[in-house]
């Protein structure tokens, strides 16, 4: 009672065990042939009896993010309804909060859009369960930065908007957004999307959307930040994947999107 074990099992290495209640907790990651990791797994179980000559014991891995510094704090993707009650207006925003008790360096990290719907469930012929080592995204917009430009000390925040301007010059109870510190902007050839100067602008790595992106405002996507691994040009070129299922009437369907590592994810809500 009291004593800690630690046994690497990427060693072969063996320890020894008085009988008795132990608490166990297993971690580790899955990665490819090629050796890239594709997420982290870990599991735990309380008050197991380990009894002589030996026990055999079960643990159900799940997957994992090691770090949780950054996490997504709010998520407002519908809007507020015009005057007349029937659109909503692109005062839409993220909050990405530091979680930590270190600086962390915002510089890379992307917002996600999944490409899978929160309330649909396919059986995918390519992959059974696509969303158990990657995030498929529809839309991902980075955090521009050498690496060390946006640093976020513990307790700072972030706001990504659809749009950096005050709403509530349109709409009192809009949301100013003018205080933002980064939008999403998509350059049209009708200029759908006024660029406010004010507010820098995200990296548009992908869209789905030939005009411009809005966040979902039925709210049935699932929302992530990722520390992105590689290039924007290497992403771009290896990470894209069509996903294909037959729909309840029989036609073939498919879901494209670029898969995102989960290892990669520092926070998801589904």
């Amino acid at each position: 009672r009291g004593k800690e074990y630690e046994l690497d099992l990427s060693q072969s290495s063996v320890i020894t065990l008085s009988s008795g209640l132990y608490n166990i907790t297993v971690e580790g990651a899955i990665a490819s042939a090629s050796g890239e990791i594709l997420c982290n797994v870990r599991s735990t179980k309380d008050n197991v009896q380990i009894s002589a000559p030996s026990t055999s014991i079960a643990l159900e891995l799940s997957i994992y993010t090691p770090s949780n510094s950054l996490i997504l704090k709010e998520i407002y993707v519908t809007g507020t309804a015009n005057d007349k009650g029937t659109n909503s207006l692109y005062d839409k925003y993220f909050v990405i909060y530091n979680n930590s008790s270190e600086t962390v360096y915002a510089d890379g990290v992307a917002l996600l859009e999944s490409t899978f719907g929160t309330t649909e469930k396919h059986q995918y012929n390519d992959n059974p369960q696509p969303m158990t080592t990657t995030f498929t995204a529809a839309a991902i917009y980075v955090i521009p930065g050498n690496g060390t430009e946006h640093p976020l000390a513990p307790g700072e925040q972030l706001v990504l908007a659809d749009q950096g301007y005050d709403f509530t010059q349109t709409k009192a109870d809009a949301i100013d957004l003018s205080i933002a510190d980064f939008e999403w902007y998509d350059e049209t050839e009708k200029g759908m999307d006024p660029d406010i100067a004010e507010v820098p602008n995200l990296d548009k790595w992908y869209s789905y959307s030939a005009t411009i992106w809005m966040p979902n405002n039925q709210a049935n996507r699932a929302y992530a930040i990722a520390r992105m691994g590689v290039s924007k040009d290497e992403f771009l070129a290896n990470y894209y994947k069509e996903y294909h299922y037959t729909a309840t009437n029989g036609k073939e369907m498919t879901k494209k999107g670029y898969d995102v590592p989960v290892a990669w994810v520092l926070d998801a809500v589904n």
